[in-house]
């Protein structure tokens, strides 16, 4: 089975993720491997997750690690919470998903990016779920950017 080149990331529960390499099939082994990266982002679990209520007015500001999140509206619609919000410029706090208790699956089922506003962009976001007055939202993933780039070189065995 064929798998194209390059790093793949998998979870493998909320809180570990594997990284591994797999090769194409259609070159041969390489001298040098060298992982390059921008910069580090981290994140902490205090203030991520915030309470969504279906009678408050929005649009609601929210704030993580000192980036403001704009929530623009929220509403319940066909077996689905539908949430629009103005996010910051992922080359500042990257949110790479969203989780809500009770949710039917974790993270988005639909995502869609906007043209970049402000130095952020909108993300709209349709979550199976069963209605209810009020959901608990967490960031999934979210990370604020240390530009620090540089490289590893990884030792071929």
């Amino acid at each position: 089975m064929y798998s194209p080149e390059g790093l793949v990331a998998r979870h493998i529960d909320t809180n570990k993720r594997e990284l591994y390499f797999v090769p194409s099939v259609y070159y041969n082994l390489p001298k040098q491997l060298v992982f390059q990266y921008d910069g580090i982002r981290f994140c902490k679990k205090e203030g991520r997750s915030f309470i969504l209520r279906m009678e408050e007015a929005y649009p609601k500001t929210v704030t993580y690690m000192d980036q403001k999140i704009t929530i623009r509206s929220v509403r319940y619609q066909d077996g689905s919470l539908r949430l629009s919000m103005d996010v910051p410029d992922p080359d500042i706090l990257e949110i790479q998903g969203l989780n809500i208790e009770g949710s039917k699956e974790t993270g988005y089922s639909m995502a869609t990016l906007d043209e970049y506003t402000k130095g952020g962009y909108t993300i709209e976001c349709y979550i199976e779920i069963d209605k209810r007055e009020e959901y608990e939202v967490t960031l999934g993933y979210p990370g604020y950017l240390l530009k620090e780039p540089g490289q590893i070189e990884i030792e071929l065995r």
